[in-house]
């Protein structure tokens, strides 16, 4: 992982609007357990783009591995209730 953030790093350096580019960067994060920089770089990419599920599901996930629980079931609801959103529970 530590090489998937050194690589997102540089694509950050040359392009820090590419959304996707965040939210590898806070995949990595998460994986190290860096949580609260994770959330800062899914943050980021819900920023550049609001509507990208990949980032609104990877910012509850790190929320709810941070133990910000309320932040992540305000997340997981917003999501679930987005209009054309594949929500699937994920225990049924």
């Amino acid at each position: 992982f530590e090489e998937m953030a050194r690589r997102s790093a540089q694509v950050l350096r040359e392009f820090p609007n590419f959304p996707l580019a965040h939210w590898v960067a806070g995949l990595s994060l998460e994986q190290q357990k860096r949580y609260p920089e994770a959330i800062a770089e899914f943050e980021t990419c819900l920023q550049l783009s609001p509507q990208d599920g990949r980032c609104t599901v990877a910012v509850g996930h790190a929320y709810a591995k941070a133990g910000r629980r309320a932040d992540a079931i305000r997340v997981a609801e917003q999501y679930r209730t987005r209009p054309g959103s594949q929500y699937a529970a994920p225990y049924s």
